[in-house]
């Protein structure tokens, strides 16, 4: 198995807004009054704006994040938010990278007390269902015994000694 010697494992380290983010938007959708902790939801932001630059990109134009750590992260925070978002909801492939916009944007304009929660009620179902399975598949891989999971960025060590 190898780990992370240069970079992170993007799934991991989002894990923990991940199921604040999921228990939030729970409580939210059922009426109930929380404050979504700031650095949370920019947490949640950021994940999204990252992976954002990928379809950015492939469209032609100019990625919002610039600097070089950030810009490795692109493709897998993409491919991460590909993947839940297939777990959670069935929907055509041709369809992914508009939906994902849509999530992207819905998750651009919520504000800490969720004032946007009746307005746009399917896609923070949709959120909260994804942010409940990247925890869940978090659960998955222990960092601590040098498993990544495949949404992992930067330079790896094998485990070989020669």
């Amino acid at each position: 198995m190898s780990r992370v010697i240069d970079g992170h494992d993007i799934l991991q380290y989002n894990s923990t807004f991940a199921i604040v983010m999921k228990d939030s938007l729970e409580k939210l959708l059922g009426g109930k009054k929380v404050t979504i902790d700031e650095r949370v939801l920019e947490g949640a932001q950021r994940l999204f704006s990252v992976g954002m630059d990928f379809i950015r990109e492939s469209n032609g134009l100019k990625p919002v994040h610039e600097r070089w750590d950030e810009r490795r992260e692109s493709y897998a925070s993409y491919r991460l938010l590909v993947d839940m978002l297939t777990k959670v909801r069935k929907i055509d492939e041709k369809e992914v990278n508009r939906e994902l916009t849509t999530l992207y944007l819905a998750i651009q304009l919520l504000t800490q007390d969720g004032r946007q929660i009746p307005v746009g009620r399917e896609q923070y179902k949709t959120l909260k269902d994804l942010f409940g399975e990247m925890h869940r598949e978090a659960g998955s891989y222990c960092s601590s015994v040098g498993q990544n999971s495949p949404y992992s960025v930067g330079t790896f060590d094998d485990g070989d000694d020669d």
